[in-house]
């Protein structure tokens, strides 16, 4: 016995085995949601009911920078993002709003104002939340 209780030895043998399949299942649990591409899909289906509207989304998908994102599969083509960072969110979102604008907003107000006309985020086909 390398200890002198067996209680110890079998509560450290539990942790190990523990820990050991607690890192088998995770490593193939992300396996199976890269492969499905989960993350993806609930990312933008988030960004769907964020902006209430899938055409919305789409369009916001095209952005370059957003496109930039996409990683190479390995048959050819390209696999949607997982993670989009708040910045480059946000800096997609302002392009996309800002696209009809005669000038950039230069305060606050102006942007509030020009976030009410923005045909992107209030169009037609938008649902009532």
């Amino acid at each position: 016995m390398l200890f002198s209780s067996s209680i110890l030895e079998i509560a450290i043998g539990l942790v190990l085995v523990y820990f050991i399949g607690s890192v088998i299942v995770s490593h193939l649990n992300e396996g199976v949601a890269g492969i499905f591409n989960l993350r993806a899909n609930s990312l933008f289906k988030g960004i769907i009911d964020l902006l209430n509207d899938e055409d919305s989304a789409e369009e916001l998908y095209k952005n370059p920078l957003i496109q930039n994102l996409y990683s190479q599969k390995l048959g050819g083509g390209k696999r949607p993002t997982s993670y989009i960072t708040s910045r480059t969110f946000v800096l997609t979102l302002f392009t996309k709003i800002n696209e009809g604008a005669e000038k950039v907003p230069s305060s606050l107000e102006e942007l509030r104002k020009q976030v009410k006309n923005s045909a992107f985020l209030y169009n037609r086909h938008a649902r009532p939340c």
